[in-house]
């Protein structure tokens, strides 16, 4: 069965990175929609135009009142209201007036509230607005803004069409305007008139801004332009510029395109080959899973080595388990075909046999028994070995060497002992000399394991080096390791057989059964808990050299 046989339909994962760029480019429209804040910025362009026409209104007008009141004798300085606004930075040469509304963060206040009766205006203002009142007018074709001019008593003396001889400094925005404060406000347009025409800017505007903007001389406030314009709306701003944003579009959608395209051939190429070599590895094909040469991305990278380590470890694992049932079934066939071939002489010709014969057929049985017993226990021995994770246990060396010592000179191996520095005992420690014997050493290891590898060493050394063997274990520090030395002085080890003397069921004494799986037992047991074992053998010597970390 195929990886991708039995998996419910998905979709590929460039289909995914295509939707997902498409997405992330209509974020920003939806943004846009979201916030208003295409709106703001129309809003914003609006607000600045008005404040452009009323300053350059206000200019003019303020220029007229100067020369008007120089021609007719007039005294101006006491003219206006007083200024209540902060006074501009002397030191500046510039006092900008920056547009600030935001739909945001500015409420949209109600339609403007109707204008009142006005008492009579003053004179010279009535005079000034009746000339500007033509560039109003002829202004409000252009700009289609409304436009009107208020003295300081509020009254609206010159207008483009609206409101013309009445009062508007009831409104709030106005009445700023007549303390020297500039004012700019939303306002909800009045949809009661009559429907504007399409071409209209109004037709589809929800609101107005209102621009109050005041006439200031010499620290007094002569009046205020008041202009009030509707902003273009967010469909009537995109049909006018429909062509750019069709072509800004298109670019957009062509380069997320382009950008997946190149996305999925980087990372898509890659993946497809690991997904060939998976298949591969999954049929059975050996040797299939290899790192990639161009990977792309270091990630990919990472997983093609972890793919390819985890495919040879699979095949090492298979190797392993292979050849480990055919040694097992091997050294269980040898003892079941004796135990056998022993119960069927002893069915076919027991009546027939000696008691003497009878006794040997039966030492045969046991003896069979006994290997069998030892193998399967030297066989769990090894997997706990290859199962065991080192823990927090550690084991003072000392009392573990000198048991094992004890143990062995009572069943009559001659084993010397050379304790070495830093093994003695606290109670040696107390009664030896001061710093001739250190804090006792411990080691990253259980004390029953370590009774098991130097037992297995020694037990080794005993076998294998003939009757009169002498083995002397050494203990010593190397940096952060300990190093225990199991010597003896045996025949030594060939040199066909040092390269396969950790190998499982390797063994040249299963005459006497041996079940060759004692080193292996060791040489796991301390690689578990990351320690190495290595060999020097030479005829007449042969160390093990067993470094575990100290703790």
């Amino acid at each position: 069965m195929s990886v991708g046989s039995q998996m419910p339909r998905r979709p590929r994962w460039q289909t995914v990175l295509l939707l997902s760029n498409l997405l992330v480019l209509a974020l920003p429209i939806a943004g846009i929609s979201l916030f208003k804040l295409y709106d703001s910025l129309l809003v914003r362009q609006t607000e600045s135009e008005l404040i452009v026409q009323s300053a350059a209104l206000g200019a003019v007008y303020l220029d007229e009142l100067e020369r008007t009141a120089r021609s007719v004798g007039t005294d101006l300085t006491a003219y206006g209201r007083v200024d209540r606004a902060p006074p501009p930075n002397l030191h500046a040469p510039l006092s900008p007036a920056i547009p600030g509304l935001d739909l945001a963060r500015h409420p949209i206040l109600p339609p403007s509230p109707e204008a009142l009766p006005a008492p009579a205006p003053d004179p010279l203002a009535r005079a000034l607005g009746r000339r500007l009142e033509p560039v109003l007018i002829e202004a409000q074709k252009t700009t289609l803004a409304g436009l009107r001019i208020v003295d300081f008593r509020g009254a609206v003396v010159a207008s483009s069409g609206i409101e013309l001889g009445k009062r508007l400094d009831h409104r709030p925005e106005v009445a700023a305007a007549l303390d020297g404060y500039r004012s700019s406000v939303l306002r909800r347009r009045d949809s009661s008139g009559p429907e504007p025409p399409p071409e209209s800017i109004s037709r589809d505007a929800q609101w107005r801004v209102v621009v109050a903007f005041p006439l200031k001389r010499q620290g007094r406030v002569a009046g205020a332009v008041v202009a009030a314009r509707t902003p273009l709306s967010v469909r009537q701003a995109v049909y006018r510029d429909r062509r750019y944003f069709m072509t800004g579009g298109l670019i957009l959608v062509v380069a997320v395109a382009l950008l997946s395209w190149l996305l999925a051939a980087v990372l898509g190429r890659p993946l497809n080959r690991l997904i060939d070599q998976a298949q591969r590895v999954e049929r059975g094909e050996r040797g299939a899973a290899v790192p990639l040469k161009h990977p792309g991305t270091r990630e990919v990278a990472l997983i093609s080595r972890a793919v390819a380590e985890m495919a040879q470890t699979l095949e090492s694992r298979a190797d392993y388990i292979s050849n480990f049932a055919a040694n097992v079934s091997h050294e269980l066939k040898t003892p079941l075909t004796s135990i056998q071939g022993t119960v069927e002489l002893l069915r076919d010709h027991l009546s027939e046999m000696t008691p003497e014969e009878l006794r040997r057929f039966l030492d045969m049985l046991e003896k069979d028994s006994h290997r069998l017993e030892k193998l399967v226990d030297r066989l769990l021995e090894l997997a706990r070995a290859d199962m065991i994770r080192p823990g927090s246990e550690t084991a003072e060396v000392g009392p573990v060497v000198r048991a094992l010592v004890e143990r062995f000179r009572a069943e009559g191996l001659s084993l010397e002992h050379d304790p070495g520095r830093g093994e003695a005992s606290a109670d040696e420690a107390d009664s030896d000399d001061e710093g001739s014997a250190s804090h006792s050493l411990r080691v990253a290891m259980a004390p029953e394991t370590l009774d098991s590898v130097l037992s297995n060493l020694v037990d080794n050394a005993r076998h294998h080096g003939g009757p009169d063997v002498r083995v002397r274990l050494t203990v010593r520090t190397e940096g952060k390791m300990a190093c225990l030395e199991i010597s003896d002085d045996g025949p030594g080890i060939s040199e066909g057989n040092k390269s396969r003397i950790f190998d499982r069921f390797f063994t040249t004494r299963r005459d006497v059964g041996r079940s060759g799986l004692g080193l292996s037992i060791v040489k796991a047991l301390t690689e578990a808990h990351r320690g190495s074992i290595s060999l020097r053998s030479r005829p007449g010597e042969t160390v093990f050299s067993l470094r575990l970390p100290i703790r």
